[in-house]
């Protein structure tokens, strides 16, 4: 009977039929109608069209691209066919093509709302944040009722640090979707970018309470609460993202990022898989522009062209430890450009920054295919990436494999987990040959500390007292300096241990927002010590940090992330640090560094070594004044901040790798020499 009435049908009437089943989900029953309807005409374009969508529901992206192209060959004018299209191409990691999808659909109708939609959101993943907020406006213009358009235009502004205009549009969202956890988790991310911690976790934890397994919500719930000292129920939360990552299975990013992983977790298998899990999502989605890496073709014996990439090079922890190292590159050997994605602070640092390269290059606008089209088509040899997975990465620059080798270095303390990373920088001590297997990229070990350290940092002039900074006259000052969301309930119970046993000691913390000063307070009082005894200290330019730190006893570093450019501040200031050599990269930084100035005695293996060997300290200032002159006499000859010679031995590394590359070797692990 269906035979028959099939026959007597029209291809349109097969069609509509088709269609209506396919609105209701039932594939499996619109497929053979679409069939006929081809049998019966063979070039009916809105046939192969719905075939199309058939194949792209299910998951074949190559299915879907050849029948929606063979509509587009009968019907070249439908915007539908071709934003459709664009839809497939980006799924098959195809970016800039679906752009051009979208673009020629709205060139055929400008009318067509969907196409400005797809464009907005496929510029926003191809770096293009402007041009997607731009589309979206065109999207609302058309449909001003598409909630999807405006909230895709918030998490846009967002990304732009526009985040007043952020928050208004996700709370307009709210209003047509007040029960939409991933609306919630958004608006706390950008209230979070606005400083408004107390919100910001007030909306994480909405997210969490209309969807208790949104790992995602989880994840920056679980940061806002270390980064406000906000401990209370934190291992629940922490539970969430655990088990999200247990889940995963081959394929599947997990929700939790990397950067957020490692200064959580100090497992590095789990932070490899981690990395594994959003590095494999990132090559998914990218096509590379330049996929072979032809090996031995290029010739040797000259100036290797090396490219560092970063949105830091300004005053900011890495603007700091990098600024004296660019001008001390041999010239004769290396050519170096810096592909600079920061906003141009106006600091000392990246004018002087960029004075000591041989280009600086402004890639802010630029989309990631068109920055990687200026870093190949400027040559690079070698490519080194300074941020890894921290927020406001560009890796997706190097999945499209702008240069033949890639390095990753310095922002991010452990594995990228991306394919398209051939080398890490790291040191025997953060990196120990028994953790190569936890690593995807090559090990470079460097000699000494990995950490590049500028041995001219200028430290401010003048007589500075205690009274001066606020700290009492009389006492052991213990300091820690580093950014509140690496202090942890561990060590803080551990460095309120140590107050309680050395009498009239206090110690000496960075300010943060007045939430988390009240809270860190509240957690010194609930451990039975005065509140008072923590000294918080304001924001300083950076000479006038470093001289004030000066005035410490004796510098506490953290557990699960260390201390690294405060490390070595605290160092280069002839303050002793006190750490605890942990089992990751970020955990094992301060003992790198201690080890690559001669103090390693100050690098402890156990929490309880730790607290031993602070209190043992600070009931003898005597060691501890015989400990600051060696550091005194260490800080000009030892290693760590002999930034020549770490540019020497980088150096070293960088022709290593490009002689492997000449000769077609494949990437190996390198020991570079003292």
């Amino acid at each position: 009977m269906f035979d028959k009435v099939e026959k007597a049908e029209s291809a349109d009437d097969l069609v509509e039929r088709g269609l209506a089943f396919h609105k209701q989900g039932r594939l499996a029953e619109a497929r053979p109608l679409y069939d006929a309807a081809l049998a019966r005409d063979p070039g009916h374009a809105e046939a192969f069209h719905l075939m199309g969508l058939i194949a792209y529901q299910q998951g074949d992206f190559d299915d879907a691209l050849s029948r929606i192209e063979a509509a587009i060959r009968h019907r070249p004018d439908v915007a539908k066919y071709h934003s459709n299209r664009g839809n497939a191409l980006k799924e098959k990691g195809w970016l800039e093509d679906a752009i051009a999808a979208y673009r020629r659909a709205i060139v055929i109708d400008p009318d067509f709302a969907d196409a400005p939609f797809n464009l907005g959101v496929a510029l926003h993943e191809a770096g293009d944040a402007p041009g997607a907020a731009q589309s979206f406006q065109a999207a609302l213009k058309l449909n001003p009722s598409n909630v999807d358009a405006r909230l895709n235009m918030a998490t846009v502004l967002h990304s732009l640090g526009w985040h007043d205009q952020s928050i208004d549009l996700f709370r307009e969202v709210l209003k047509a979707r007040p029960n939409a956890a991933e609306v919630h988790f958004n608006l706390s991310q950008t209230l979070e970018g606005a400083g408004r911690y107390a919100e910001a976790i007030a909306e994480a934890r909405v997210a969490l309470a209309l969807s208790p397994a949104h790992a995602a919500a989880a994840a920056a719930l679980h940061f806002l609460m270390r980064r406000c000292c906000a401990w209370g129920g934190m291992s629940e939360v922490a539970a969430v993202v655990d088990a999200d990552i247990d889940a995963a299975g081959p394929g599947v990013r997990v929700a939790e990022t990397p950067f957020l992983n490692v200064g959580r977790c100090d497992d590095p298998a789990r932070n490899l898989a981690v990395a594994r899990s959003w590095g494999a999502a990132l090559e998914k989605a990218v096509r590379p522009l330049f996929p072979a890496i032809q090996r031995g073709l290029r010739t040797t014996g000259r100036q290797i062209r090396v490219g560092y990439m970063s949105s830091d090079m300004r005053n900011h922890a890495m603007g700091h430890l990098m600024r004296g190292f660019f001008g001390l590159h041999d010239r004769q050997r290396f050519h170096v450009a810096m592909y600079s994605y920061g906003r141009d602070d106006g600091s000392r640092y990246q004018h002087d920054i960029a004075e000591a390269c041989d280009s600086f290059i402004d890639i802010c606008d630029l989309a990631h295919v068109d920055a990687a089209r200026r870093i190949h088509a400027d040559g690079i040899d070698i490519l080194v990436d300074l941020n890894g997975w921290t927020r406001g990465h560009r890796l997706a620059i190097c999945a499209h494999r702008p240069a033949p080798i890639q390095v990753s270095y310095l922002g991010y303390p452990g594995t990228t987990g991306c394919r398209f990373i051939d080398y890490i920088i790291a040191d025997s001590v953060v990196a120990p040959p028994e953790d190569f297997s936890h690593f995807s990229e090559a090990i470079v070990t460097m000699p000494h500390c990995y950490q590049v350290n500028d041995g001219r940092q200028p430290i401010a002039e003048g007589s500075l007292r205690r009274a001066d900074a606020g700290l009492p006259p009389e006492g052991i000052v213990f300091c820690s300096f580093v950014s509140n969301y690496k202090i942890e309930p561990v060590m803080f119970g551990a460095w309120m241990r140590i107050l309680d046993a050395v009498p009239g000691s206090v110690l000496w913390l960075l300010g943060g927002s007045d939430l988390t000063i009240a809270n860190l307070q509240a957690e010194a009082d609930r451990r039975g010590v005065a509140a008072e005894r923590l000294i918080l200290a304001p924001k300083l330019p950076k000479d006038e940090h470093l001289q004030r730190t000066g005035l410490a006893d004796l510098a506490l570093d953290t557990r699960i992330y260390n201390g690294h450019t405060t490390t070595s501040d605290a160092l280069w200031a002839g303050v002793p640090v006190v750490a605890l050599e942990g089992r990751h990269f970020a955990s094992r930084v301060s003992s790198s560094c201690l080890k690559a100035i001669g103090l390693d005695e100050l690098a402890t293996p156990t929490l309880d070594a730790y607290e031993a060997l602070a209190i043992r300290l600070a009931r003898r200032p005597d060691e501890i004044r015989r400990l600051r002159e060696r550091l005194e006499t260490n800080r000009l000859t030892f290693p760590l901040f002999d930034t020549a010679r770490f540019a020497r031995h980088i150096e070293q590394a960088f022709e290593i790798m490009w002689r492997r590359h000449d000769g077609g070797e494949r990437p190996a692990p390198i020991v570079v020499q003292p």
